[in-house]
């Protein structure tokens, strides 16, 4: 292909998208979004454009308040490296954090057509970690969506969102310069905007923004179900895939900013006679050095008018249609954390003192009987267990029963024997990773985090996954891997995703979920 400048190519581009050759292998591919245009890359089949700004740098005046539009740039702009993470103390390497990180990648199919379909990806990390690229060296998922794009023919996007207390924090000083009286819920907002860019811009990518799936796992996923409650964000999805949602409980803004006072106390800022501006002014390395506990949404009565499970309860949510699952050894990926940090495996000590601190001893001592602590497998082994069917199996189950009468939903298990896992159980640890929090992730991206393609059975899993994923985002319906119309009212059967498919009927009584709806939720989590 002969080459052109980029100045030659921007004349074509009301004709399309214009593509200038780079080198043998690789092509440079031009798209104009509303922002301006942006020229990505072009290879194997697979158009990517990345570190595109879908809004203005949060920044100085801009922390802690709403995103805003982008700033409009004249000239086409390069799309062909990630923009930074947002500011975090990650332990997966994070290659580069900065303020200014509300960026997105898209990825697309090299065969120009329209009408595809849109998949948007929320990571996970407890709403403190997390980066839609890529962790250096294996160190963790690959969110690059190439593999998804090249075999199922879609658009997709992944995002970046403000974390931490940059993207969380709640604070009084806070809620009186917002005409709503509240603060927080900034990553949420931030999700929002993207949603919204995507909406604008998909078009002009070939995708169909009245065709748009949204997935995520763990903090990314609750945030999902915080989209669907959130009016902010209604009619912006079609459908929602949830991976290891876990628990719904939200603190409320009053429980939040409570929370955070100590966060405001530690940054310098409780004292001060303006203390919104003093938050502005605080570096971002003291935010991310300063205590507090766990941070994320809150039920503000704007950006969430309600506790999230109350309003699916309710029917007070985005009706669209929903997959949602977990993994089967989700603790194993908390426990070797927990391992990792005292420096040796759980003893029986350490069990039964976690158990008392979450639950009270009355509650304790009846897990522990239940699940027979400290007698046939190890309490680090006995510990992961509670700690999947608590906090993720039992409330992938509940929330299948609280959606199934009023949308189509299906439920799934992760449960492939012997795994691909980018996450390697330290050494101090007895437990084997299994199918931990974090595993299926491989296999919905096609690769492991080092990019890899997965071999073997796990390759066939893959495949199928993601062909799932495929056919669920362009006809809301996969019955070549999720069995059934996509409507499960009544039905006990859950999707057990391994080599092969196959359908459980007693998920519930083998993630004992009638002991945990009886004995309540723990007052703290477990590690």
């Amino acid at each position: 292909m002969q080459r052109l400048s980029v100045f030659a190519c921007t004349t074509f581009l009301a004709l399309g998208t214009c593509v200038l050759s780079v080198e043998a292998r690789a092509q440079s591919v031009m798209v104009t979004t509303g922002s301006g245009a942006v020229i990505g890359q072009s290879q194997r089949g697979v158009d990517t454009f990345l570190g595109i700004p879908y809004a203005a740098p949060p920044v100085g005046a801009l922390r802690f308040q709403p995103p805003t539009p982008a700033t409009r740039w004249q000239q086409p702009r390069p799309a062909d490296h990630f923009g930074a993470a947002c500011p975090q103390t990650s332990t997966l390497g994070t290659p580069s954090t900065n303020e200014d990180c509300l960026t997105l990648n898209v990825y697309r199919p090299s065969v120009s057509t329209q009408g595809r379909p849109v998949l948007v990806f929320f990571y996970g990390g407890s709403f403190r970690y997390g980066d839609a690229g890529v962790a250096p060296g294996g160190n963790g998922p690959d969110y690059t969506g190439n593999d998804i794009a090249r075999r199922i023919g879609a658009i997709v996007v992944t995002v970046n969102y403000r974390l931490g207390a940059l993207g969380f924090l709640a604070a009084p000083a806070l809620d009186n310069e917002n005409a709503h009286h509240v603060s927080g819920n900034y990553g949420l907002l931030d999700q929002q905007a993207a949603l919204r860019w995507v909406a604008s811009n998909a078009r002009a990518f070939g995708g169909d923004p009245k065709n748009v799936t949204v997935f995520g796992q763990s903090a990314g996923a609750l945030s999902i179900v915080d989209q669907m409650v959130s009016p902010g964000a209604a009619g912006l999805f079609e459908r929602v895939q949830l991976q290891s949602v876990g628990s719904l409980a939200t603190a409320k803004l009053a429980s939040a900013e409570k929370q955070d006072e100590s966060i405001v106390d530690e940054v310098g800022c409780a004292n001060a006679d303006d203390v919104a501006a003093c938050l502005r002014q605080v570096p971002v390395s003291t935010f991310l050095t300063a205590a507090g506990g766990a941070i994320g949404p809150n039920v503000d009565g704007f950006v969430l008018p309600t506790e999230p499970q109350d309003a699916l309860a309710s029917g007070a949510f985005s009706h669209v249609p929903v997959i949602e699952g977990s993994n089967l050894d989700e603790g194993t990926y908390f426990i070797a954390q927990f391992t990792s940090t005292i420096g040796h495996d759980v003893t029986l000590n350490n069990a039964n003192a976690i158990l008392v601190n979450a639950f009270g001893k009355t509650n304790a001592n009846a897990i522990a009987t239940e699940y027979a602590l400290g007698q046939n497998a190890t309490p680090g082994q006995t510990l992961s267990s509670i700690l999947t069917d608590e906090f993720f199996s039992c409330p992938a189950y509940n929330l299948r029963e609280t959606l199934q009468y009023q949308v189509p939903v299906i439920e799934y298990e992760f449960s492939q024997p012997d795994p691909v896992y980018d996450y390697p159980v330290p050494q101090v640890s007895s437990i084997v990773d299994g199918d931990a929090h974090t595993t299926e992730l491989a296999y919905f991206f096609g690769h492991d985090g080092a990019g890899n393609a997965l071999s073997g059975t796990n390759r066939w899993l893959s495949e199928s996954m993601m062909d799932g994923l495929g056919m669920y985002a362009r006809y809301g319906q996969a019955p070549g891997v999720f069995p059934g119309p996509g409507n499960t009212a009544g039905s006990a059967a859950v999707i057990e995703l391994r080599s092969p498919i196959d359908i459980s009927s007693n998920f519930s009584g083998r993630h004992r979920c009638d002991f945990w709806r009886g004995l309540g939720s723990p007052t703290v989590l477990l590690p």
